[in-house]
Formats: structure tokens, C-alpha cells, sequence
């Protein structure tokens, strides 16, 4: 690998890359602007992302409390059905004698 004084001179190095240091140096500035960009663009979006993930956690709890609502609901409602079905059964019910007594109403509602 030779390297001219004019190549030395104009920034170049001998590895047979074309560009002089000067054109690497703005290349490599370009990128770091470039980089420097997304990462503004990532932070922005991570401080979206938690206020969201915030607001998702809040939502969270809130539907938490409503579905501890809705289960102490249901289960004051099968107590509740449970109790009545219990006096249901210790009522007795005879469905012959109720069929003869429908019949004897209709009758005389009818004559």
C-alpha cells in the first residue's frame, strides 16, 4: 500500500477507500445526526408509552373494582336464590290436586 504525499495531504488513506477523511469525518457527523434524531424520536415515545401504560394501569384497577362489585353481586344473588329455592321445597305441592282446582275455577268462571 502506497500512499502519495498528495494523498496524505488531501486526507486519504491508503486502504484504496476513495473517500478523504474530511468526507469520512462529514459522513460520520451525518450519521450522528441521524442517530441523534431517532433517539430524540424514541424517547418521545417512551414517555408516550408509560403515560399510556399509566393510564392502561389505571383503567386496569378500575375494571378490577367493577369485577369485585359484579362478584360480590352474583354472589349475594345465588345466596339469595338459593334461599328461595330452599322455601320453594318445604312448600307442598301436590300437582294433581292443582290440576283439579284449575279445572273447578274454569268451570265456574265459564258457567
Amino acid at each position: 500500500m502506497f500512499v502519495s504525499c498528495q494523498g496524505v495531504q488531501a486526507g486519504k488513506s491508503g486502504s484504496g477507500d476513495e473517500k478523504s477523511l474530511a468526507d469520512q469525518l462529514a459522513d460520520a457527523n451525518a450519521a450522528l445526526g441521524k442517530l441523534g434524531t431517532e433517539a430524540t424520536q424514541i424517547r418521545m415515545r417512551i414517555t408516550h408509552l408509560e403515560k399510556e401504560l399509566k393510564d392502561k394501569k389505571a383503567q386496569l384497577l378500575s375494571k378490577q373494582k367493577e369485577a369485585t362489585t359484579a362478584e360480590n353481586e352474583l354472589q349475594s344473588r345465588r345466596a339469595e336464590v338459593e334461599k328461595i329455592s330452599a322455601a320453594l321445597g318445604s312448600i307442598k305441592f301436590d300437582e294433581k290436586h292443582m290440576d283439579s282446582l284449575e279445572k273447578v275455577v274454569c268451570y265456574q268462571v265459564f258457567v
